[in-house]
C-alpha cells in the first residue's frame, strides 16, 4: 500500500523506518541543468563512501522532468560526473532489455526491464 499524500519522504521513512537521514533529500527545480543533478547525485555516492556505509538509495526520476529529452543525452552529461563502477550498472538498464539475478552461481530467469 503506498499513500501519496505524504510524499516521498513520508513513502520511504514508512518503509525504512530505521533510517533517518533524509535531510539529503532534494527536490525537483524548474529549469535545473542536468550537471547540476549529476553533481547532487555524486555527493551523494560520495557520501556514503567517506562514511564507509554499506549502501544507500539514490533513486532520479526522469520521467516527468526530462521527458522531452532523449536518454542517450541524459546518460552523456551524467556520466562525466559520476565514477564508472556506479554509472554503468545504471546505464546498463536503459540498454538492456533484460536482466538476471544471480545468487552464489545460480542465475535466475531474465526479468523484462
Amino acid at each position: 500500500n503506498i499513500d501519496n499524500s505524504g510524499g516521498s519522504h513520508y513513502k520511504i521513512s514508512r518503509s525504512y523506518p530505521r533510517h533517518q537521514d533524509w535531510h539529503h533529500q532534494k527536490d525537483f527545480v524548474r529549469n535545473q541543468k542536468i550537471k547540476y543533478i549529476s553533481r547532487n547525485i555524486r555527493v551523494s555516492l560520495d557520501s556514503v563512501i567517506d562514511q564507509n556505509k554499506f549502501g544507500a538509495i539514490i533513486a532520479v526520476e526522469f520521467h516527468k522532468a526530462f521527458d522531452s529529452i532523449k536518454h542517450n543525452h541524459i546518460l552523456r552529461a551524467v556520466e562525466k560526473f559520476i565514477p564508472e563502477r556506479f554509472f554503468n550498472p545504471v546505464k546498463a538498464l536503459f540498454h538492456n532489455e533484460s536482466s538476471t539475478i544471480n545468487i552464489d552461481g545460480h542465475a535466475g530467469e531474465p526479468i523484462n526491464l
